[in-house]
Parts: C-alpha cells; sequence; structure tokens
C-alpha cells in the first residue's frame, strides 16, 4: 500500500514537534523549516524526509509540496507566503489536494476578543481594523483560497496560547527567571480572567484530523478552545509551584516589567464550538498538571533556587 505523505512547513518547531509525534500510523513527512530537526526527530530519518529553507524558497517548496497528500502549514504568516505557496503548489507535478493553515488568534480585532455577537462567521465578515491589526493570516488565507485550484480542500485552525512542556525557550522561562530575581511574578489585569491556553499535543490532534479531511468546507475557519480554563492566577501559581516556588508572590494589574504573565486579552472567549462539533473527541490534558510539569522542566535549567528568592 502506498504511503500516505504530509508536507509539514515549520516541522521542527513547537508545534511541528507535537505534530511528530501525533502523526498516525502510515504517514510519512516531507518537512520544510529553516533549522534542520535533531537526530532524535523522527523526520531526520527514512522514510520521512527533510528540507532546510524558508518558506518563500519556491523551488525548495515545491519539492517538498510535490507528490503530497496535504499540506500543513504551520509557518505561514502574510500575502507574500500565500503567493510563493500558490507558486509553488501550481508548478508541481503531482500537487497535494488539502491544505491545513495554522495561526493565531491574532486574526481579530483586539475589540473583538471580548464578544463576537456573530459567532464563527464574523471572522469571515469582519472589516480589516485600521491598524491591520492580524490581518498578514487573513492575507494568507485569502491568497490561498483564490489561487488554489477550486479541487483543493482549504481550512485554518486559529491556535490560541500554546502549552508545550518540552519548550524550553517559552515564555514562561522568562516568569521564573524574574521570580528567582525579584519574588514576584505579574499578572496584567486581574488573576481571574482566563486566557485561552490549549495543550499543544490538543492542537496537534486537531491538525491531524483536519489533514485527514475532517473539514470538507472550502475555506472554512475554526478556532481551538476547551470547554474548562483555569484562570490567570491559578496557571501561574501552578507554574511556580512545578518549579518549587510556592513562596513567590503573585501580582496582579502588572501591566509592564520583567517576568509579566502575557495573553490576559480580558476574557478569551474563543468560539471553539464549530469545531468540537466538527471533531468530538480531542486530548484535553489537565492544563493545570501540564503547566506543573513545564515549571518542573524549566526549574531544571535554571540552577540552584534555594535561597534565590527576595520578598518584597
Amino acid at each position: 500500500m502506498t504511503a500516505v505523505a504530509w508536507a509539514v512547513l515549520g516541522a521542527t518547531g513547537r508545534l511541528g514537534r507535537a505534530l511528530q509525534a501525533a502523526l498516525p500510523a502510515g504517514v510519512v513527512v516531507h518537512g520544510l523549516a529553516r533549522q534542520p530537526p535533531p537526530l532524535s526527530a523522527p523526520v531526520s530519518a527514512a522514510p520521512h524526509s527533510f528540507v532546510a529553507g524558508h518558506r518563500r524558497d519556491v523551488g525548495r517548496l515545491r519539492a517538498v509540496l510535490d507528490g503530497c497528500d496535504a499540506v500543513l502549514d504551520l509557518c505561514g504568516m502574510d500575502g507574500d507566503d500565500a503567493a510563493a505557496l500558490v507558486e509553488a503548489w501550481t508548478g508541481c507535478e503531482r500537487p497535494p489536494r488539502r491544505l491545513v493553515l495554522a495561526s493565531s488568534l491574532a486574526e481579530r480585532r483586539p475589540a473583538r476578543w471580548s464578544e463576537h455577537p456573530s459567532g464563527h462567521a464574523a471572522l469571515e465578515h469582519e472589516p480589516p481594523p485600521e491598524d491591520d491589526y492580524g490581518q498578514g493570516k487573513r492575507a494568507l488565507r485569502a491568497g490561498c483560497v483564490a489561487g488554489l485550484p477550486v479541487d483543493v480542500q482549504i481550512c485554518s485552525l486559529l491556535l490560541p496560547q500554546l502549552l508545550a512542556v518540552d519548550d524550553d525557550d517559552s515564555r514562561q522561562r522568562a516568569y521564573l527567571e524574574a521570580a528567582l530575581t525579584e519574588g514576584v511574578l505579574r499578572l496584567p489585569g486581574g488573576g481571574t480572567q482566563r486566557p485561552c491556553v490549549v495543550a499543544v499535543e490538543t492542537a496537534a490532534a486537531a491538525l491531524v484530523a483536519l489533514a485527514l479531511g475532517a473539514a470538507p468546507d472550502r475555506g472554512g475557519v475554526f478556532q481551538i478552545a476547551p470547554l474548562q480554563q483555569p484562570p490567570q492566577r491559578s496557571l501561574a501559581r501552578a507554574l511556580l509551584d512545578g518549579a518549587g516556588l510556592e513562596a513567590v508572590d503573585i501580582v496582579e494589574g502588572a501591566w509592564a516589567g520583567p517576568g509579566r504573565m502575557p495573553h490576559a486579552g480580558g476574557e478569551e472567549r474563543v468560539d471553539g464550538a464549530p469545531l468540537r462539533g466538527l471533531l468530538p473527541v480531542l486530548p484535553w490534558p489537565d492544563l493545570l498538571a501540564l503547566q506543573g510539569a513545564h515549571g518542573r522542566r524549566l526549574a531544571a535549567t535554571l540552577g540552584p533556587i534555594d535561597g534565590a528568592i527576595r520578598h518584597r
């Protein structure tokens, strides 16, 4: 039986690594990224293949796309990226038939993060904001929908803040470093706010399902959000406790300064119902447990912590 081939753009990033771990049996990855994968990565060995290069390098991009069944674009940003993808795609001898675009929730204007009365459909009909906030991602999707053949299935997955235990370069590292030196971790706004956070494994599972053809509507946009979301103070405390910094103070309402937890965004009432309706079975790990595990991992890279905390 012929193996199913997926082209993965951004194959070695945080989401790309999680996707590698979630691959169904029989799927072969043709990866593209600026940094080569470590020798321990699945895509570094046969039957998988990897090309090092920029996503706007049409020649390298075409070499990765040609002969694949689906393309998972984990790093697309703007209309120029769309133009390169379309040029590479239409020049393939055996072009793919499905495209899944993954991007952040910055598709929307900040004013729409608190409420969106039209629900999921508002994303498609909302006029561009004056400052073009997040519109590069919209330009990417629009360019692909307009430029690719009509028989290509295209969908987008808008991602909230992703939590990855194995991400040594995550922003949480800076928070712990500040907590070690100052004895304080700062939250923007109030700790009761519920920023939309999902485990990177959940996002990878959704991408796998979409790449397998779960979304038949061309140009469809989906958002990923759990039914239950801990408040920001709980997420911050789990990070500190996991790192062994139970005595560190948490300060609310600190909008600036080092060690500030990001992505408050008010009450981020992300509309994840369409995705849950399409994919009712997704893994939803306990975020507090994952945050604690991430804190333990990061603490191991920060050196000894005894006596390093100063209280205010």
